[in-house]
């Protein structure tokens, strides 16, 4: 992808069954490194999403990525109590 007539990307995201809706913009870089985390999809557990990127262009013209599913497993997280920490060191 040439990136010289880049003005952002969009990073959606969309359940399922649902409609995409915007998360944030991520601004061209030389280097070409990318990374945006998505603090509310671990919010919750077990939901399958689908990003996508919204590649907008210098002159207003608008393209779009592969979409790519997402299972975010908070599942297996150890949830701690201050009880059970400090049981820990007893």
């Amino acid at each position: 992808m040439a990136e010289s007539n880049l003005n952002r990307f969009v990073v959606e995201r969309k359940t399922v069954n649902g409609s995409f809706m915007e998360l944030g913009n991520v601004a061209p870089r030389s280097d070409k490194n990318y990374e945006y985390v998505d603090q509310s999809a671990f919010k919750t557990s077990d939901q399958l999403y689908i990003y996508r990127l919204k590649i907008v262009d210098n002159d207003g013209s608008v393209s779009y990525s592969e979409e790519k599913a997402v299972a975010h497993n908070v599942s297996n997280i150890t949830k701690r109590t201050w009880g059970s920490i400090k049981a820990l060191f007893r």
